[in-house]
């Protein structure tokens, strides 16, 4: 069997099983349908369901939390067709979030800061690896000798727990002293050092789990979703044997384009799941057009990843073979792509920086999520249509490597950049480094570093007094924004919600706006430091 490293192209099926459905498991699970979808589409591995976020699983475990009707064990079934025809099996498994878990130990669910409880998201992640996660795929290794798991529900449903013995460990393991007041709030005292704290909770939680499944089984291939991704922009600390993360259903082409920038740096083996259907839509899930997965899966190939798609199992564990049937052309795709593709490096053009500080004192419901990332995505689209060879990094990602780029984009930034960080890019500056930043708050956070711009302020756009008048179209028109982005001229490119005029001498003027009858320059290039 491929390891996971070595595996360009795979499948992933699941159901998330719930006894709600009222389904006998393995019901019209055919052997025949499982050896079809390896010999016709190829893939290098499999995932399949095992245990989704209802906490039931979809095989006859002896842990207590399986469903309760089976008519037979799908699981070794799916496990001896694949080890005959030599495609490696992997486990979709729902990490902390686990509603069956945490509703039956007493106190594992978080609660808000208003008492609320959080239902599904545990609260003590080594009580639930120890008591669960590790057993159950410990049994999955022994008993049906799994190739690895793809942890579902991890990084993603971290959030910070209000319940006093959490505050109380706080208190005893950091010496804060919160005198009361949660940390509930930016404003609120340690509202940073807390969501912190469970983030370094979160990374003890993947070592151990990670170490000690390593331990009884070296050979077993482990991922946690979207750790160290986007979702969750910092260096790889656990050893991990791969990164994943399945994109966005409802903007797929632009989340492939952004996500897989945003691991590709990493230099560990990884792959992006795209899902085959429509999701959230006014009918059902209706499959994409195998076109739309191609385009998918280029986005992700081309930055020298692995792809996977991902099919729905019916609720009886039985995978949907009119949509398999679909993917040879897709199987095509990647095979004919796999040799010029697969593993490959970027050539440095353009880095954007998707800062770990940044995002770390962004406010989110959820301490790991994308919230807020949208001008990130919209930005590295933009560059990706201009014809840059774009990469995402973070901040270790740069550290005695800025002068590898020609170009470095500052994003939008919410909350600014470690003095560390701004220097290191303003010394690539003076060096003849190309720096481009983009937005009135970043433009704001930079203006203090003395560099030769000024800044004049514009008042915000607010829509006060929108016409209550259908345009024809069942949209309430709006009055015309004040602010327009002007090129060449009296050139229209758009609107500005939110400008900032620019005045730095001797700046080549590149776009500008009308404010009080003035031209106000709102996009500038000049030269600081060298030229390269």
């Amino acid at each position: 069997m491929k390891k996971r490293g070595d595996s360009f192209f795979g499948l992933h099926f699941d159901f998330h099983a719930d006894p709600n459905d009222n389904v006998t498991i393995g019901e019209t699970l055919k052997e025949e349908d499982i050896r079809e979808i390896c010999r016709l589409i190829h893939p290098d591995f499999i995932q399949i369901d095992c245990k989704g976020h209802p906490g039931y699983t979809s095989y006859p475990s002896k842990l207590g939390n399986a469903m309760p009707s089976f008519l037979c064990d799908p699981l070794a079934l799916w496990r001896k067709v694949t080890k005959e025809e030599g495609v490696a099996l992997y486990m979709h498994y729902s990490g902390i979030y686990d509603i069956k878990y945490a509703s039956e130990h007493e106190n594992s669910s978080a609660t808000d800061a208003t008492g609320k409880t959080r239902d599904g998201f545990n609260r003590n992640y080594l009580r639930y690896a120890n008591e669960l996660l590790i057993p159950q795929i410990s049994e999955l290794a022994e008993v049906y000798g799994i190739d690895g798991v793809w942890i579902d529900g991890d990084c993603w449903a971290v959030v910070p727990d209000f319940k006093p013995d959490s505050i109380e460990r706080f208190e005893t393991e950091t010496g804060a002293k919160l005198n009361g007041v949660l940390p509930a709030a930016p404003d609120d005292p340690y509202y940073y050092e807390y969501r912190e704290y469970y983030k370094e909770k979160f990374r003890e939680y993947v070592r151990h789990y990670v170490d000690t499944l390593h331990e009884k089984y070296p050979r077993l291939q482990i991922a946690s979703n979207w750790a160290y991704t986007d979702h969750m922009p910092e260096a790889v600390s656990a050893d991990v044997d791969f990164i994943s993360g399945d994109l966005n259903p409802k903007s797929s082409l632009n989340s492939a384009r952004y996500a897989a920038r945003a691991i590709a740096h990493q230099n560990m083996p990884w792959d992006l799941m795209a899902w085959n259907f429509r999701f959230n839509v006014p009918v059902g899930a209706p499959d994409k057009h195998p076109t739309q997965i191609l385009q998918e899966a280029a986005s992700v190939i081309s930055l020298g990843g692995g792809f996977q798609n991902y099919i729905m199992q019916s609720r009886d564990g039985s995978p949907n073979m009119n949509a398999v049937r679909k993917m040879t052309s897709l199987s095509a795709f990647m095979r004919e792509r796999e040799q010029f593709c697969f593993k490959g490096r970027p050539v440095h053009q353009a880095a954007i920086l998707l800062s770990s500080y940044d995002r770390a004192h962004e406010k989110a419901a959820r301490v790991y999520s994308r919230e807020g990332y949208e001008k990130q995505m919209g930005l590295t689209s933009l560059l990706c249509d201009a014809g840059q060879s774009t990469e995402i990094v973070f901040e270790h990602d740069l550290d005695e490597h800025y002068s590898d780029y020609p170009l470095i984009v500052i994003p939008e930034l919410c909350h600014g950049l470690e003095d560390k960080t701004a220097m290191g890019l303003i010394g690539y500056a003076k060096d003849g480094g190309n720096l481009l930043l983009c937005g009135k708050h970043t433009c704001e956070f930079f203006s203090k570093y003395a560099l030769p711009y000024k800044l004049l302020p514009l008042e915000q756009y607010k829509d006060g007094n929108a016409s209550e008048k259908d345009n024809g179209h069942g949209v309430i028109d709006n009055p015309q924004l004040p602010y327009k982005l002007l090129i060449s001229g009296d050139t229209s490119c758009g609107s500005l919600l939110s400008p900032c005029g620019i005045v730095s001498e001797k700046a080549e003027e590149l776009a500008f706006t009308v404010y009080n009858n003035k031209k106000v320059p709102i996009s500038v290039i000049f030269n600081y430091g060298k030229e390269r």
